[in-house]
């Protein structure tokens, strides 16, 4: 996403949430990330270690401004700590 995406960032959503945010240069760009189906659910999940898809709390393209959002549940360890990693969405 890095070499297609004019702004790429993640920030707290809250202290049991994180959003994600793709904008997106133009038009063409935007709607060939969107077509291609890479920010999918099952995309999210896989790729933030989810357990299950209903911790995706939003995931949806935003034409009028060429964007992407996504807001997760914060994942947590059994031990109820917060689980820090950092991903980068490729």
């Amino acid at each position: 996403m890095k070499d297609v995406a004019r702004i790429v960032r993640s920030k707290n959503a809250g202290p049991f949430q994180l959003t994600f945010d793709i904008l997106f240069d133009d038009e063409a760009t935007y709607e060939r990330v969107r077509k291609a189906d890479v920010l999918n659910d099952d995309v999210i999940a896989r790729l933030y270690q989810l357990t299950s898809k209903s911790d995706i709390v939003y995931n949806s393209f935003f034409r009028p401004a060429l964007a992407w959002k996504c807001t997760i549940v914060r994942p947590w360890n059994k031990e109820g700590e917060l689980i820090h990693r950092t991903n980068v969405i490729a």
